[in-house]
């Protein structure tokens, strides 16, 4: 049923309940409005959305892209902390009065085509490359919020409605290293999915921290982690043997590579923490559930998504962006997969 046909129903004009559905009712009174309401409850009544997106020149959607390579057996939604992000954007987003529309490619012009083709109010972009922002930031004028998006300078997102948000990476892998320096640990290895975005950030606080305690660079080692569905099960297993042969400890850069590990270690009689202490990052969910449980670096991954949901709404209503980056803080969670070495 239309607008007008609900009108002549109840005797009253179309600008009269247009105003009562839209929560305009300052000029309506609340007889009037009491009377719409319940005959709109009576019949089910839902608005049309893409009219009212025409009318109001907006398409109500924010839309959500993510640039992730694809692999055979590998599906991004597996790696807990994507899930995690996701999730808590959708529900932030929907709780805004948005509907969210998700778009994943390895191709950047592809993913451009589809933020026009849906004309989406709003944007938030993560783990872009900078050279792929640059490419965003030409081709869509409207408000982004970025999430864990590194950039060599800050000029592309000082318009007023851009916002980055992330972490300090750098400081909160040096932190982690230090914990295990403090446990008496100075063989210590990096365990990395590449080095690319957060993870050289990472890569850069171990190595501060391994240099500023005085470790030469033979005490450091550096382990690239294989792509996911690249079909090399055993490589873990490699890395197990490696890492245990000549390190005590290893930072991995995230916990689903540190549990990884230590599930290749149990299969190969590699005792953590005994033999070789992990650390990981994310304190994802499955963190806690480990055998040992995973010492790791928690970051709010649910507080990540409101907030860069919170930032971009305001920027869609037309509010300047106070800054152009949130740091979020991290803390360190102490559980089983580390010793000191002193203990017997």
């Amino acid at each position: 049923m239309t607008i007008k046909e609900v009108a002549e129903k109840l005797n009253m004009s179309p600008t009269t309940v247009s105003n009562v559905i839209h929560g305009k009712t300052k000029e309506v009174s609340e007889t009037t409005v009491e009377k719409v309401r319940k005959y709109l409850d009576e019949i089910h009544f839902v608005p049309n959305q893409n009219a009212q997106n025409l009318a109001l020149q907006r398409s109500n959607i924010i839309g959500v892209v993510l640039k992730a390579e694809y692999y055979e057996h590998y599906n991004i939604f597996e790696d807990p902390f994507v899930s995690s992000l996701i999730g808590s954007l959708e529900t932030a987003i929907q709780k805004a009065g948005y509907f969210m529309m998700l778009y994943i490619s390895d191709n950047t012009e592809e993913l451009i085509r589809f933020v026009h083709s849906w004309n989406v109010d709003g944007l938030i972009l993560f783990a872009m490359e900078e050279g792929d922002l640059y490419q965003f930031k030409r081709a869509y004028k409207k408000p982004m919020a970025l999430v864990d998006t590194y950039l060599t300078s800050k000029k592309i997102i000082s318009d007023g409605k851009t916002v980055n948000i992330g972490l300090d990476d750098e400081k909160a892998a040096y932190d982690a290293v230090r914990y295990l320096i403090s446990k008496g640990h100075q063989k210590i290895a990096f365990l990395t999915r590449n080095l690319l975005g957060t993870d050289i950030h990472r890569y850069e606080g171990y190595k501060k921290a391994m240099e500023d305690a005085g470790f030469a660079k033979s005490n450091q080692g550096f382990f690239r982690r294989f792509r996911e569905g690249s079909a090399e099960p055993g490589k873990y297993t490699d890395f197990a043997h490696a890492i245990s042969a000549g390190y005590t400890a290893v930072f991995c850069c995230d916990d689903s590579s540190a549990i990884h590990l230590m599930n290749a270690c149990r299969e190969s009689g590699i005792r953590v923490p005994e033999d070789l202490s992990v650390v990981g990052f994310d304190n994802n969910a499955v963190a806690d559930l480990a055998s040992p449980a995973l010492t790791t670096v928690s970051q709010d991954i649910a507080e990540k998504g409101r907030l860069a949901v919170r930032t971009l709404c305001e920027m869609i209503d037309g509010k300047r962006a106070q800054t152009s980056m949130l740091n979020l803080g991290t803390r360190l969670i102490e559980r089983d997969s580390v010793r000191t070495l002193s203990e017997k």
